[in-house]
């Protein structure tokens, strides 16, 4: 079946922000693989400027669902138990510092803890009113759901790139061992930030699988990355489990 705005109500929209850009899936439902994606390049990440990439025809169809990641800096994981016994901007001012903006939050119930941030109120303003039945997920509630999607039994090192940040995540056992968002694009910070972890750990590398997301087998670092950890990286060669791993996981949390 093709794709056209006459039956775009059984497939799925999803929209990632990042600072730099605005990209959007429009996923096929039953195979869970993108029928059309791009990419938008944003120049001043203002809202004259998200204002008229959403005035394009394909955000005006009748999605069966459409979502939004958000990659705000300052967020933060608790156990939802904590998160049940107290207010979500209470909890989020014990990790960062005032002022606040809009504060919103995502349970995770899987993994059984609730993902607390912080959203620019414009941002949320604007695409609400251009896009009224959009859910805002932050980018670390669909990655972890994402990753989560497949058992986690083995010690894994996950990694998801920005270009302005990366996600580190260790997993096994079906459980994360460390979360953590770092404001870096190069990869020697990736490097130094991995092995003092797992120093501090007291974790051996070489007993973990690394698995990257948010670029291709084209990527024109991975070699280099490989090479200063001595470790094989690992890149789905599918678009859905790459670069467009965070667009394919938001069809998880709608």
């Amino acid at each position: 079946m093709t794709f056209n705005s006459a039956n775009a109500y059984q497939y799925t929209l999803s929209i990632a922000l990042q600072n730099d850009k605005l990209s959007y899936s429009i996923i096929d439902l039953d195979t869970k693989k993108s029928v059309e994606d791009k990419a938008f390049t944003l120049l001043s990440f203002k809202k004259e400027e998200l204002t008229k990439l959403l005035d394009s025809p394909v955000f005006k169809n009748d999605y069966k669902t459409i979502s939004l990641t958000v990659s705000s800096n300052r967020q933060t994981l608790i156990p939802i138990s904590i998160f049940n016994a107290s207010k979500p901007t209470d909890i989020f001012a014990l990790n960062h510092q005032a002022p606040f903006d809009d504060i919103d939050y995502n349970r995770i119930p899987e993994l059984d803890i609730v993902t607390i941030y912080e959203i620019p109120l414009w941002i949320k303003q604007l695409f609400v009113v251009k896009i009224p039945r959009i859910k805002i997920i932050h980018t670390s509630t669909a990655l972890l759901k994402g990753i989560f999607n497949v058992p986690q039994f083995s010690s894994r090192i996950h990694i998801f790139w920005q270009n302005n940040g990366f996600y580190l995540v260790l997993t096994s056992k079906n459980k994360i061992n460390y979360f953590n968002l770092f404001q870096s694009n190069h990869i020697s910070d990736l490097v130094y930030h991995l092995l003092f972890i797992l120093e501090q750990k007291e974790l051996n590398l070489k007993d973990f699988e690394i698995k990257m997301y948010g670029v291709n087998n084209n990527w024109n670092q991975l070699k280099e990355l490989s090479k200063l950890l001595n470790h094989k990286i690992k890149v789905d060669f599918r678009k859905e489990k790459a670069e467009n791993f965070i667009l394919t996981s938001q069809v998880l949390c709608v």
